[in-house]
């Protein structure tokens, strides 16, 4: 569990930190892809920051008070570091990517369901930025592994 203070100032200020880390994370693949020597060890952080960042924020006082959503929310943000992890796995041509990618957006496609169901009952929209992290994140996860898959041979 996190210390509360932490655990606060973390939930007041969870979408700035995320915009924040998610630059690093575009900025450190553009410098990867351009080329550029050391692009990797600032992937390796920039990815890791993330990832860590979405683990924790499982850990945070949630904004929905369904119990559904709840539990929504934390895989949510379990399977988006499960992504993210896969994304960097992808990236770095590691093993175990494919697992990673699949397990990710498996999970996170059936708690982005069930929180859009919450929300839709509830009409609550504090949920809308997990969802665009659903559509975006999933999105991206997806179709790495569609190409990873059609690479293997496996479609």
């Amino acid at each position: 569990m996190l210390p509360i203070a932490l655990a606060q100032w973390l939930s007041k200020n969870k979408l700035i930190i995320e915009l924040i880390l998610a630059g690093l994370v575009i900025v450190a693949v553009s410098m990867k892809y351009s080329g550029i020597e050391g692009s990797d060890m600032i992937l390796l952080i920039s990815m890791l920051l993330l990832a860590t960042f979405y683990f924790f924020s499982a850990y945070l006082f949630p904004e929905i008070s369904s119990i559904l959503g709840i539990i929504a929310t934390k895989v949510i943000a379990i399977s988006s570091s499960i992504c993210v992890i896969g994304m960097l796995f992808t990236i770095l041509k590691w093993h175990g990517s494919e697992n990673m990618l699949l397990i990710g957006a498996s999970s996170l496609f059936i708690a982005g369901i069930i929180l859009l169901i919450t929300g839709i009952k509830s009409w609550n929209n504090k949920f809308l930025p997990l969802l665009a992290r659903v559509i975006v994140l999933g999105s991206i996860s997806a179709s790495t592994l569609m190409s990873l898959m059609k690479q293997s041979g496996k479609i």
